[in-house]
């Protein structure tokens, strides 16, 4: 009895022991891979806290798949078929369309079981190879944001006791991990600050403020941690006030024609930017505010920083703060965590 009793144990630390994903990042949005079906086959993601639903391409894709791995639902004795079509927007005034399926999806040795995914059969032209080397994307958030109206993968993890309600991201240049059921502490130095979700559909918290130079340009305002987004989104008014200083300076070509503006500082006279979240405030490096010259030689650089009509409401903070922050996402508890890289 005794030996049946430490076998059980046993097996339930294994079960919520975690377990990272390496990473592998892609103009400053990070992929990693996960299995699909029996037999599992392997296929890249990018891990999207900003979204909620798992789509792959389909074997019967003909538009914008070429180059990806193709899921085939007939070579997978777990798959079925649900019957239902899909389409989810994907770039400017694109979708990704096709059928939903359930199957088996491992991440990091952990196995969630009938997990709804959509199957696409046309892709978007910003997920062509040549510009998105993920095979899929792989939602994050919750189920309450699900345009398949089911549980994320992570929902299931942890319903299906695979997980502990914590899954957590290191984002660099090298040694990026996700990590499933918890955080890896070697990755980070001293303790976690924690904010409350604020609405459970994104990843929604309240940031205390924006500082530019040590001086608030915006307080209280919500945001959306996303580390399917590169930049960081804010309302147009916050990224005009911003960029208003330090020789910041429009950069749209055609003002008035894009739902998103993009600005540029002088290349050698960006401001220190750091946001205080849960009371403590968390620098972006010089690295991460740059995009980069506006052309070859120019002495003007693009901001990481975006105004954009979308974030009128709520902010988009996306991998250009969280390559300096390691982050976790704690579905139990319903709160984000920061920490200083270790």
């Amino acid at each position: 009895m005794k030996r049946l009793l430490l076998i059980l144990v046993v097996a339930i630390h294994a079960a919520y022991a975690g377990a990272g994903v390496p990473l592998t990042e892609s103009d400053g949005v990070w992929y990693g891979e996960i299995s699909v079906g029996s037999p599992p086959k392997t296929f890249t993601v990018v891990f999207d806290t900003g979204s909620a639903d798992l789509f792959l391409p389909g074997k019967g894709c003909t538009t914008n798949c070429s180059g990806h791995t193709l899921y085939d639902p007939s070579e997978s004795s777990t798959s079925s078929n649900l019957g239902t079509t899909f389409s989810l927007p994907q770039g400017q005034n694109e979708t990704v369309s096709g059928e939903l399926y359930s199957d088996t999806i491992i991440i990091a040795g952990f196995l969630a079981t009938g997990q709804t995914l959509g199957v696409a059969e046309k892709y978007s032209q910003a997920l062509e190879v040549s510009h998105f080397p993920a095979d899929g994307i792989l939602g994050m958030a919750f189920e309450s944001i699900s345009a398949f109206h089911a549980p994320s993968v992570v929902e299931t993890l942890i319903t299906q006791g695979q997980i502990k309600s914590e899954f957590s991201f290191k984002l660099a240049v090298s040694g990026s991990e996700l990590y499933m059921g918890g955080t890896n502490t070697d990755l980070y130095t001293g303790g976690l600050t924690y904010t409350p979700v604020t609405n459970e559909s994104f990843w929604q918290v309240t940031v205390d403020a924006m500082l530019r130079d040590g001086e608030s340009v915006l307080s209280n305002f919500a945001a959306a941690i996303d580390t399917g987004s590169n930049v960081i989104y804010l309302s147009q008014e916050a990224a005009q006030a911003f960029y208003s200083v330090n020789g910041g300076k429009n950069a749209t070509l055609a003002p008035g024609s894009s739902h998103y503006t993009h600005y540029t500082f002088p290349c050698n006279n960006f401001p220190s930017v750091a946001f205080t979240i849960g009371g403590t405030s968390f620098k972006m490096s010089k690295e991460s505010l740059d995009l980069g010259p506006v052309s070859l030689n120019s002495a003007d650089c693009v901001g990481s920083i975006v105004g954009s009509d979308i974030a009128k409401d709520l902010a988009i903070i996306g991998t250009a703060f969280l390559t300096n922050v390691y982050t976790s996402f704690d579905v139990g508890n319903k709160r984000v965590g920061f920490a200083t890289l270790a």
